[in-house]
């Protein structure tokens, strides 16, 4: 994972941060299922989301 200021990719930041987390891995795939730890994270994410 690439945590530089130049990456314009966030997910990384939201994974090691916590805002995301693993929820599942398809070995077939090789694919990640990413999710929100808990409702809180969830809807605080979300709301600041649609509010900018």
């Amino acid at each position: 994972m690439d945590y530089r200021f130049e990456n314009q990719n966030l997910v990384p930041l939201l994974y090691q941060s916590g805002y995301l987390t693993i929820k599942a891995y398809d070995t077939v795939l090789d694919e990640y299922t990413l999710g929100f730890p808990n409702e809180e994270v969830k809807y605080g994410f979300l709301n600041e989301l649609l509010l900018e």
